[in-house]
């Protein structure tokens, strides 16, 4: 990445930080090797539009991202809030995933 890229990517992760909940398992390093997911709501949706800038230097990058979608809980939750679930023992089976570009 350049420079401003660079700066840009700090400043948006600055922000995500201060709006976005950290689950906290993430404190001791994810032992139940939980998988997060953002919801189909208001706020998951919106923060997930947000995050444009990192696909958009993804694919400059020549980066493949993946979505997972799914219309069912993917697993146990461990956590919740308005943007996203973690879930441990995560379903694959039934979850469409897809490249984003």
């Amino acid at each position: 990445m350049n420079e401003n890229e660079i700066k840009e990517y700090w400043k948006k992760r600055e922000y995500f930080e201060k709006v976005l909940p950290v689950p906290p398992f993430y404190e001791n390093g994810n032992p139940e090797k939980a998988v997060t997911w953002f919801k189909d709501t208001p706020e998951g949706n919106d923060i997930y539009k947000q995050m444009s800038f990192y696909r958009d230097m993804a694919k400059k990058y020549n980066l493949e991202l993946y979505m997972s979608e799914c219309d069912f809980v993917p697993g146990e939750i461990i956590y919740e809030d308005s943007f996203q679930i973690a879930v441990k023992n995560c379903i694959r089976d039934g979850v469409k995933i897809h490249k984003i570009h």
